[in-house]
């Protein structure tokens, strides 16, 4: 019986769409190019939801348009092989092979994300980032390995149980002994002061001129008639602040036994100013209150929320805080900056137990249970 003109329209399309193709060979270079625009974006320049901004950034303007042609490009790789082996009858029906549906998944997302008055937009630009695991679906040997992760882990379940006490174990330590102590830095006065009522935002044309004169009489300012280290500033946190020397991104000792003090004067707006190591925490409790004012971000945050402390989120302040500290020290990722942060602003004499500990978390983390890991796979 001659053939349907169905049949051989659908021939010559899946012919065109197999993974053999010259099509599916275009697809693979497309989510290579995709994923090195991904990892382009410049994110110094960022708007109010932290997310990088076209206004600021020609080069970001330029991989948002992009965005459009790689949607559309997928978009057509997603129908054309529906339309070749069909949605879900055959058993080479496209929704059949678990990777065309994550593929699909991937596709949806990055449509609704393109789409305008989307609720939770942020999100769904999020998704974006999954688009490189499309090349597991085109590189068969990728897969093969993916796979083989997959399968492997019921055998990696005890290793990684292990892991996680471990590292849970290295979690408790840290808040032990570490707690609080990252939010120590050098201060440009004595003490804590209050902010005047009509200027209560660093962004005001007031504030500089505020900062200046509570610089230089720190006493017409002072929050509490009570010592930096006095307990009672937890029984009330206060609604006051205590300005940084942004000009030193290092931690110092409050107990002058680290390695970083603030003894040193500084310039500071035409004048010298003489500082004081200080925390706007006191045996990891805030002295202060909750409030956004008056930088635009949490104001227990104004110490540590910097490029150089990671926008606070490497700390020792809570369990959770640590245990995803201790996760990055086991990953090699900054894990000297970690142990120099606490050599600086911990008691020199124990520095040694800083190094070996720090040091025991790259060897019992990273190297042995990694390296299990992989004979597991293997």
């Amino acid at each position: 019986m001659a053939p349907t003109n169905e049949s051989s329209w659908r021939a010559k399309l899946i012919s065109f769409v197999s993974p053999s193709s010259l099509f599916d060979n275009f697809i693979l270079a497309a989510i290579v190019l995709n994923s090195i625009t991904i990892a382009c974006v410049d994110y110094e320049h960022v708007d109010s939801q932290y997310q990088p901004s076209t206004d600021s950034s020609p080069r970001n303007l330029i991989i948002e348009k992009a965005e459009y042609m790689f949607t559309f490009i997928f978009a057509c790789e997603c129908i054309l092989k529906c339309a070749a082996y069909g949605l879900w009858r055959g058993k080479q029906a496209y929704f059949r092979d678990g990777w065309n549906v994550l593929d699909f998944c991937i596709v949806v997302v990055s449509i609704l994300g393109l789409l305008p008055n989307v609720p939770n937009f942020t999100m769904l630009r999020s998704f974006r980032v999954l688009r490189p695991l499309r090349s597991i679906s085109k590189l068969p040997n990728l897969r093969r390995i993916v796979i083989g992760f997959i399968n492997s882990l019921p055998e990696l379940s005890n290793v990684l149980v292990l892991l996680l006490f471990i590292l849970v174990g290295f979690a408790i330590f840290g808040v032990t002994f570490w707690r609080g102590i990252f939010h120590s830095r050098c201060r440009l006065t004595p003490f804590p002061i209050k902010m005047p009522l009509d200027c209560r935002n660093a962004s005001d044309p007031c504030w500089d001129e505020f900062i200046l004169d509570a610089v230089s009489h720190p006493d017409a300012y002072k929050c509490l008639p009570l010592e930096n280290d006095d307990p009672q500033w937890l029984r009330d946190p206060q609604d006051c602040i205590w300005p940084i020397d942004d000009s030193d991104a290092r931690v110092c000792s409050v107990l002058e036994g680290g390695y970083h003090g603030c003894d040193e004067q500084v310039e500071f707006m035409a004048m010298n100013v003489s500082r004081t190591c200080g925390s706007d925490y006191i045996n990891g409790q805030p002295r202060f209150i909750t409030s956004h004012e008056p930088y635009g971000f949490p104001r227990m945050q104004n110490d540590v929320f910097h490029s150089e402390f990671n926008w606070g989120f490497t700390n020792f302040d809570d369990f959770g805080a640590a245990f995803l500290t201790s996760f990055q020290i086991v990953t090699m990722e900054g894990w000297s900056s970690i142990m120099y942060r606490t050599m600086d602003c911990w008691s020199s004499a124990p520095t040694i137990i800083s190094y070996v500990s720090h040091t025991h978390w790259i060897s019992i983390g990273s190297k042995y249970y990694v390296g299990r890991d992989i004979k597991f796979i293997r």
